[in-house]
């Protein structure tokens, strides 16, 4: 895999809770598994919500309103991310900086 990410970009994977379901038809597009290196050699989702809230403060100014871009991301990564930091009981927070969410699939698909 020869893939260059751009330093300023977070990219970390998560290693779910014992038992978590991997969807067939979403492993046949990624490729991952649970016992996966990469998902095998992660840490959990607290820890990496912790990382990622970091990244957002290092890497933005106070003053700056961010928007997540994620293409056809309503579908599901939207869903999550409420669940994560929305839902009753949860106990992870949406960075305050965090102020919209697009995706850019919405746009495309009318054309």
């Amino acid at each position: 895999e020869r893939i260059t990410r751009d330093p300023n970009t977070f990219n970390e994977y998560v290693n779910p809770a014992e038992g978590a379901i991997f969807n067939d038809q979403c492993t046949k597009i990624h490729g991952l598994t649970a016992d996966h290196p990469s998902i095998k050699n992660a840490v959990g989702m607290n820890e990496v919500w912790s990382h990622f809230s970091e990244w957002i403060n290092i890497n933005t100014s106070k003053d700056e309103e961010l928007i997540i871009v994620a293409y056809n991301g309503t579908k599901c990564n939207m869903k999550w991310l409420w669940k994560l930091t929305q839902a009753p009981g949860t106990h992870l927070i949406l960075p305050s900086r965090i102020k919209y969410f697009m995706d850019p699939y919405k746009i495309m698909d009318k054309y």
